[in-house]
């Protein structure tokens, strides 16, 4: 209950401190980006302070003439609108058929008797247009209209100092406001805490920066590519896909709309409006699967549907403004979440990582019984599968042993486990006859439990298929009663006993059972499949005839070196 009082106040702060927290926000990315860079020129031997003002004077400079740059563009492409939007119009009725109209043809038509019809309405009578105007606006003009015009010209403008305040006091108190969220985290956890902040303030620099002058670069590049293919206002194309950019899937797509239009509209043919496309589709391929990988590195990223979430929230509660904010917010809780135990959730539920590790997704496909899924790893690796088993498989069902000995699941659920892991290694390697063991010269005793017969299974599957040499598993009974039914069959004993398990027996149990195997199969030799590795079983004859192997890599090799016919 207390959790969710402070998120409904926390919300509620968002909301009505959007005045305060909006430019704050803005002045906190616009500060990790400028960080690298003041640090750059304290090297230099300039002054701290001196050092932040060269900084701000840049971004203020450049930021004018961004500004400057992008009205000229929007004023030029406001007066030529009405000709592009003629070419459009007659491009549409080109499609059309000229006997016999067409849907399209019947919607233009439509358009242009609406277009007339509010023509008609708004250059009507000299007085119906003086009366409307006096009901409509009874209080325009005076001192209340004045003040109106300030508010509505000053209020970006002081939105914008506020942020340019907020950033030179952040990168100037930037190392006091450290040791203030050191001290709230506590002294005794002062190393922790420093690394964290100092780990995460690094990674937050470096990515906006990189992701800053990778979309600069991406809008430059657009700039010259359009106003090289004859596209107008080729500049204002160019700041807007470097400005839209930041927001993640959907802005390189909103950039990419007006360009389309205008090469439509432009060119009687499609031509450019196919090359426009094809620029654009390339130019986002090559920038997010090589270039971003490869400048700014280990990549912080958000899932997409962690992000459609963040910025509906951004855009309800701040607008325009936050949607542009919701990409760097959510990735700083991310970072955040992932050196600050008590916000990891944050990293879990935003994060584009794994929510599990590659054992952890296997074990959850062998407890719901999709035994495809769990066949798909075996199938992939055609090539180092016992290594994709030592890593993925035998993990997995190591965690199942494990819950299975805590009680964490039935009985019946670790025999499902084990039918579906049986079931996944059957489609994918020949199902062995009944019988099969008799012809083996390696035979495999599974140590106890269905989950261990499952793991001896595929351990006799894997082998066969690697080494080339007959593999069998005993699937009847498991641990000494599996030794004692081998050998009452009247056959030749195995050249090799492999004693198998992910967990169902001890350390103390498997040595026992590899010792009643030794005084059962004189003539045999043994390998004790473990986990972990250990010493001999005992002093004496038995350690030159028993091997233990932690892997499945490591006994492939045992059993490939083995000349046949030998222990």
């Amino acid at each position: 209950m207390a959790e969710v009082i402070v998120s409904a106040i926390v919300v509620v702060a968002i909301v009505y401190g959007r005045e305060v927290l909006m430019p704050l926000s803005l002045a906190a990315v616009v500060a990790f980006m400028l960080s690298p860079a003041v640090a750059w020129l304290a090297r230099f031997g300039l002054p701290r302070l001196l050092a932040i003002v060269l900084a701000l004077s840049t971004l203020v400079g450049a930021t004018l003439f961004a500004a400057t740059v992008f009205s000229s563009q929007i004023i030029s492409l406001t007066g030529s609108l009405a000709t592009y939007k003629n070419n459009l119009a007659e491009k549409a009725r080109s499609l059309t058929p000229t006997t016999g109209g067409g849907a399209l043809q019947r919607a233009i038509d439509s358009l242009d008797a609406l277009q007339r019809e509010v023509e008609k309405q708004t250059h009507g009578p000299e007085r119906d247009e003086e009366i409307r105007v006096v009901v409509e606006n009874p209080r325009e003009g005076g001192v209340s209209g004045v003040l109106e015009t300030v508010r509505s010209v000053l209020g970006p403008l002081e939105m914008a100092l506020l942020t340019l305040v907020y950033v030179a006091v952040l990168l100037a108190g930037q190392y006091d406001l450290v040791d203030r969220v050191v001290r709230l985290a506590g002294v005794e956890n002062m190393s922790e805490s420093t690394a964290a902040l100092s780990t995460a303030g690094e990674r937050l620099s470096s990515f906006f920066l990189g992701q800053g002058a990778i979309n600069l670069a991406f809008g430059v590049a657009t700039g010259a590519v359009l106003a090289a293919l004859g596209i107008p206002n080729a500049i204002l194309w160019g700041m807007a896909v470097a400005l839209l950019r930041f927001i993640p899937f959907i802005g390189i797509f909103a950039a990419a709309v007006p360009p389309l239009l205008l090469a439509a509209a432009v060119s009687p043919g499609w031509g450019l409006l196919l090359g426009v496309l094809a620029y654009f589709l390339i130019a986002e391929l090559i920038t997010s699967n090589i270039v971003e990988p490869v400048v700014m590195g280990r990549h912080v990223g958000l899932s997409p549907l962690a992000f459609i979430a963040a910025g509906s929230f951004w855009w309800v509660v701040w607008g325009p403004v936050g949607l542009l904010l919701a990409a760097p917010l959510t990735t700083t809780l991310v970072v955040l979440g992932e050196f600050f135990p008590s916000m990891s959730f944050l990293s879990l539920l935003f994060g584009d990582r794994p929510p599990l590790t590659p054992e952890q997704e296997y074990y959850h496909r062998l407890l719901a019984r999709d035994a495809a899924t769990a066949a798909e790893a075996l199938e992939s690796a055609t090539r180092g599968l016992p290594e994709i088993c030592d890593a993925v498989v035998l993990p997995a069902l190591a965690v199942a042993t494990k819950d299975f000995r805590d009680r964490r699941i039935s009985a019946e659920r670790a025999q499902a486990i084990a039918d579906t892991m049986r079931e996944a290694t059957e489609s994918v390697f020949p199902v062995a006859k009944p019988g099969a063991e008799t012809a083996a010269r390696t035979i495999i005793i599974p140590g106890l439990g269905p989950i261990d017969a499952a793991a001896s299974g595929l351990a006799a599957a894997v082998l066969s298929e690697t080494t080339g040499k007959p593999c069998a598993a005993v699937q009847a009974s498991t641990g000494l009663l599996a030794l004692a039914s081998l050998k009452e069959e009247e056959t030749a004993p195995p050249e090799t006993l492999l004693l198998f398990t992910v967990g169902g027996l001890a350390r103390a149990q498997m040595n026992y059972m590899a010792r009643r195997a030794g005084v059962l199969f004189p003539e045999t030799r043994i390998m004790l499949f473990e986990k972990e590795e250990g010493g001999p079983i005992h002093a004496g004859e038995e350690e030159g005839r028993i091997v233990r192997c932690s892997s499945l890599s490591r006994a492939d090799q045992l059993l490939r070196l083995a000349p046949q016919g030998s222990p």
